[in-house]
């Protein structure tokens, strides 16, 4: 049974399949786990059911990304779907795009800000 499926989507096993992209990104080549994890995360947020759980996963997935990429250019065709995402109505969704935001103005500092900032500054 896939935790997608569930009514919730269950923070434990969650944290641990992000562990394990942490993981696999540590001791595997991270530019091809990196790749991998890319098509899965646009698969995710191009999936048409109503329901939140695949957005949110695909933004803690990229969240988790985030902490292994050193060029913002690897995600910047994602970004744009994370900002639109900042005015769901499921508050998980918002979280995870925070989480998204957060992690990129550290990781991305100072290239984030000044690329950025105009579209997200009216959005928060």
């Amino acid at each position: 049974l896939s935790f997608i499926e569930e009514d919730i989507v269950p923070e434990s096993q969650l944290q641990l399949a992000l562990a394990m992209v942490e993981r696999l990104c540590s001791k595997m080549d991270p530019e091809n786990i990196l790749k991998i994890l890319v098509k899965i995360v646009q698969e995710l947020l191009s999936n048409n059911s109503s329901s939140w759980k695949y957005k949110y996963t695909a933004f803690m997935i990229l969240t988790t990304m985030c902490e292994e990429i050193t060029d913002i250019s690897e995600i910047k065709n994602i970004l744009p779907t994370v900002f639109e995402n900042l005015k769901s109505d499921q508050e998980k969704i918002r979280f995870a795009c925070m989480q998204v935001i957060e992690i990129c103005t550290d990781q991305f500092n100072p290239v984030f800000q000044k690329t950025y900032h105009q579209e997200l500054f009216p959005i928060m």
